[in-house]
């Protein structure tokens, strides 16, 4: 039921913004009763909370996903990159709404929630530079320290999103996987 009140909002966020979300619009999204979701979020910013930990939980599924994947570590970086790539185009629409709100959302988050969602960003980041270290481990790309290695690639990856985000190409994301990887490869060397 969490998922689906979770996927609701999404929807009703999409339509309406963060500031005009409603916990009666997301129960009617959902069908169900507004009750219903009281039972498993406590208000708005809760239910915002657990939608930013769900984009989380994504992430960490597909580095997991990338670190499975057969092949050398730029298969697996590579991987990394596409898997990145369909989630931001998965969810463009959803992340260009919450852009406009940014300020807003920043309020809402109690110093305490940011300390989390920074600790679980750095989690995320030490996976990333795994696989980095992986294809440094297999001298196929040059040295560089790891995390930083991890917020070039996150950053090329980022301005690509964003330049689809807002609207300013209308290329699908996943296809800009090999020249995503070629910018990071150019910048750290081979």
């Amino acid at each position: 039921m969490k998922e689906r009140i979770i996927e609701a909002t999404k929807r009703v966020i999409i339509k309406k913004g963060y500031q005009g979300l409603k916990v009666s619009d997301i129960a009617e999204e959902a069908k169900i009763g507004k009750g219903t979701v009281y039972l498993y979020f406590r208000s708005k910013e809760e239910l915002l909370a657990e939608l930013v930990d769900s984009f989380f939980a994504e992430a960490n599924g597909f580095i997991e996903q990338a670190k499975n994947t057969i092949g050398n570590g730029l298969d697996k970086l590579r991987k990394f990159i596409e898997l990145d790539l369909a989630f931001f185009e998965k969810n463009k629409e959803l992340f260009s709404i919450l852009g406009q709100d940014i300020a807003s959302l920043s309020k809402i988050f109690a110093k305490e929630w940011n300390t989390v969602i920074l600790g679980k960003y750095l989690q995320i980041t030490d996976s990333i530079a795994a696989l980095i270290k992986i294809c440094q481990k297999e001298k196929l790309i040059g040295k560089i320290e790891p995390r930083e290695g991890t917020f070039v690639l996150t950053a090329i990856i980022h301005a690509y999103a964003a330049l689809r985000i807002h609207g300013l190409t209308d290329q699908p994301l996943p296809k800009q996987t090999d020249k995503i990887l070629q910018i990071f490869l150019n910048g750290v060397g081979k």
